[in-house]
């Protein structure tokens, strides 16, 4: 049944071949009087020819294809006027040549002005696609998956009917073959970027059956593209990947790494997997392949594309080792920025330039800040965020000059409504305090945030989501903004809080105990009211319940140590919660901590936590001091700093003076 879906001159091939063989067998047996077994040639099983199809016969198929002159027609035509005259007026077009059009018509797409896309995408629309509806069913999965990402990247909606039945047709295959042959990567890896864009499907749903065919190529994997392919899969489908599939990656990474299949030569691969492990849902978990990774990376930083570089800057940033790619980072990013004076690249030099070159990276980035085409580059908010807080900015008029911006950011750009992708700017906004205090406020980014939080909280599908309303409401709950806020906060909040009480996550109570720490700080600083008072103690006790569900199955199912030093903040955040038993039963979970995957980050926030609360366990203070000793070739001045204030305050001497020899030929490098 499968052989009625390849294009016609594939199947005539194919045909042509069996005959041949058929008349070969003929002839042997005749010569030899046995009766010739045209049944057995014939009735070959399905698995067999596909096998044939996509194997040996696949190569066959593709020189036919070099050959085909319409192909040939096809890739010569130098306007896109010519390439869809071609497709409209050709009386052998086939599946392929369509699937080759749309390709064609990608690459033209890429190197266009905004006005020439958009002129493209409509030509697509009305006159591609129809071209392309008839060939569907005709097409393999390779073609179909270069079709369907092809399309989706120039703009074309899901719901029309041929993308419809361009994604339906591809994930047919891929069902009907979980059992049987394995789809290639390159259409695994297509389809699941492609699906993804602008966050149409619930990816776990309609991607279900891509992990069988992930295990086996993961299995198979060998080679630099591979990895390429397979990083991108799992970035892709990450809510798809248990940890023993991942577990069985790394392995092969590892085994790759060590055998010089990946290293600096093949800095693209090895930039997707550094991507891939740095998603926050399991960063914690992969320090030492990520650290890995990023030091065989080193020897190629100075010959960094710019997009590269940026993302190796960042990953460097969130994790805060290894110091090793400090100084070559620092080269890189300087060289960057003289090269292109973007908001982009100077987020990425500041956080490595030294005292002095900051009264020049102050001045370009007024210059940017008050540049209009400097605010139309991609995530250019973002960037500007990012630079302000590092340069520790506290003139009023840049920051009042920025977050101007984020609201005509919010007002121009439609795409900030949807998908929440305004909850950065609340994530930003709860953040910012760069020495001003905790005193800054915006009042009008506040009054257009908060309606835009509300509005979600009471009639988007996300105000029903634990983990969207946390970060919906902590918003509301820190800056009010909404009737009344002088003296209570909205009741739909407290209502949905104490019905989602049971859901809440780890992440959730310390977004929402955050909120009300900062309500209580900057607007009941001098008086609280009673109707409020009466609510934060109703959310008390939620945050309170939700720390004890979390701590109760700690001996079944262990926290890590990001969890618990996560739990233990959110319940700092407030004098009334530091004063119960759940932050005392969470500060002696330390005890029972086992640090078996510390990492620069991990240390960090255990330093702030002990020094925040005045407790401390000497079995893990040790294990820090332990870190540094292991590590103090891969950890940063930073870090060290942060340990040695922590245990000045506490008063704890490290079993081992050796450690301090360590720690001090840190901040001295």
């Amino acid at each position: 049944m499968y052989l009625n879906y390849l294009p016609r001159a594939q199947w005539k091939y194919l045909q042509y071949l069996l005959q041949v063989r058929q008349l070969q067998l003929l002839r042997r047996h005749v010569s030899i009087g046995e009766r010739p077994p045209i049944q057995t040639a014939t009735l070959l099983p399905v698995r067999r020819r596909l096998h044939l199809i996509n194997g040996d016969l696949q190569e066959k198929f593709d020189e036919v294809r070099d050959q085909d002159s319409l192909l040939t027609r096809l890739k010569e035509a130098k306007t896109t006027d010519k390439l869809l005259k071609l497709l409209e007026t050709s009386d052998s077009l086939q599946g392929f040549h369509a699937a080759e059009g749309i390709s064609l018509l990608w690459q033209a797409y890429q190197g266009m002005d905004q006005q020439e896309k958009d002129a493209i995408t409509e030509r697509v629309l009305k006159e591609a696609l129809p071209i392309l509806g008839p060939h569907v069913d005709h097409l393999d999965v390779n073609d179909l998956s270069r079709c369907y990402l092809y399309l989706r990247k120039m703009h074309i909606q899901n719901c029309e009917p041929t993308v419809e039945a361009v994604l339906t047709r591809a994930l047919y295959l891929i069902e009907s073959q979980v059992h049987g042959q394995v789809i290639p990567l390159t259409a695994l890896s297509r389809l699941s970027v492609g699906i993804n864009l602008e966050r149409d499907f619930f990816t776990p749903l309609v991607c279900k059956n891509f992990v069988p065919h992930l295990e086996q190529h993961i299995s198979l994997c060998h080679s630099e593209e591979q990895v390429r392919l397979l990083s991108t899969c799992l970035f892709q489908l990450h809510f798809l990947i248990d940890e023993e599939l991942l577990l069985h990656f790394k392995q092969r990474l590892g085994k790759l790494l060590e055998s010089g299949v990946l290293s600096s030569k093949t800095p693209k691969a090895l930039l997707k997997v550094l991507h891939m492990l740095n998603i926050p849902w399991w960063s914690q978990h992969h320090t030492q392949l990520i650290r890995k990774v990023m030091l065989a990376l080193r020897p190629c930083i100075h010959q960094m594309e710019s997009g590269d570089l940026k993302s190796m800057c960042r990953a460097f940033l969130h994790h805060q080792e290894p110091a090793a790619l400090m100084e070559p980072l620092k080269k890189a990013t300087e060289k960057l920025l003289q090269d292109e004076s973007t908001v982009d690249a100077l987020s990425c030099a500041v956080p490595f330039a030294t005292p002095l070159q900051r009264d020049k990276n102050t001045q370009l980035f007024r210059e940017l800040l008050y540049s209009e085409n400097a605010w139309l580059l991609p995530n250019a908010s973002g960037h500007f965020f990012s630079v302000l807080r590092a340069l520790k900015i506290s003139d009023l008029r840049f920051c009042n000059t920025y977050w101007s911006g984020v609201i005509r950011e919010l007002d121009s750009c439609r795409e900030e409504q949807t998908h929440l992708r305004f909850l950065r700017h609340c994530q930003r906004y709860m953040n910012f305090n760069n020495n001003l205090g905790g005193t800054y406020r915006h009042l009008e980014l506040e009054r257009k945030l908060s309606r835009m939080c509300m509005s979600a909280v009471e009639k988007d599908i996300a105000g029903r989501l634990p983990t969207k309303f946390a970060r919906l409401a902590a918003f509301v709950l820190a800056y009010g903004q909404t009737p009344l806020a002088w003296k209570k906060f909205p009741n739909i909040l407290l209502s949905k809080m104490l019905a989602m009480a049971p859901q809440f996550a780890i992440q959730d109570c310390f977004l929402l105990s955050r909120g009300m720490q900062i309500a209580c700080e900057l607007r009941f600083r001098q008086h609280l009211p009673s109707l409020a008072a009466m609510q934060l103690s109703t959310m008390d006790s939620i945050l309170i319940s939700c720390a004890e569900r979390h701590l109760a199955n700690v001996e079944k199912d262990p926290l890590n140590a990001s969890e618990l030093s996560m739990i233990v903040r959110t319940l700092s955040h407030r004098k009334t919660l530091k004063n119960t038993m759940a932050y005392n039963g969470a500060l002696l979970q330390y005890k029972n901590l086992h640090c078996k995957d510390l990492s620069s980050r991990v240390v960090r926030d255990m330093a702030y936590n002990f020094n925040a609360s005045h407790f401390f366990v000497p079995e893990l203070l040790e294990s820090m001091f332990g870190y540094i000793s292991e590590q103090h070739a891969h950890i940063t001045g930073d870090t060290v700093e942060k340990v040695l204030t922590c245990s000045y305050n506490l008063g704890y001497t490290p079993s081992s003076l050796e450690v301090l020899n360590h720690a001090s030929g840190v901040l001295i490098r």
